[in-house]
């Protein structure tokens, strides 16, 4: 009997550990991330706020049913199989969302990195001709001076 209470403890101890893992997902400033819910054809999405829950959208049968928050440029869809789609993600998109009111992601997004151009001298231009200046016969002799600028090539960072 007592094998029998610790297995059926053991069991609900894994199940409810189960249930309630948290996902960790990362998503990019101005990306586009997908949330997953496991559901039975309903998902009502909600998003940690101020020590509670603020509803986003409830969906059922692959379409949204009730957006529970304004939403003009329409960032928050559903999938077919109910999974919370935000587009055009911000840094305050960040947090713990909520399906059917079991925490299921911890989204974090970080800032999109602005890159910065790398720039390599290559060669010195003449400016009358537009030409690669080359040593020419009697120019030191004469005391003619070209007039140069330099070209400076950019070339974006690899990733």
């Amino acid at each position: 009997m007592w094998v029998l209470a610790l297995t059926a403890l053991l069991v609900y101890g894994s199940v409810h550990t189960a249930h309630s893992a948290i996902l960790i997902q990362r998503g990019t400033e101005g990306g586009d991330t997908a949330l997953y819910c496991k559901n039975d054809g309903k998902a009502i999405w909600s998003k940690g706020v101020d020590g509670g829950r603020g509803r986003i959208l409830t969906a059922q049968h692959g379409e949204v049913t009730i957006k529970h928050k304004p939403d003009p440029d329409h960032r928050y869809t559903v999938l077919s199989d109910l999974s919370l789609m935000i587009k055009n993600l911000s840094l305050s998109d960040s947090g713990i969302y909520y399906c059917n009111a079991v925490p299921v992601v911890s989204l974090t997004v970080t800032p999109l990195q602005t890159e910065t151009t790398l720039c390599d001298q290559t060669e010195d231009t003449d400016t009358e001709s537009g030409s690669t200046p080359e040593t020419e016969e009697g120019s030191a002799e004469t005391g003619n001076q070209q007039n140069r600028a330099e070209e400076v090539y950019c070339l974006a960072p690899h990733p």
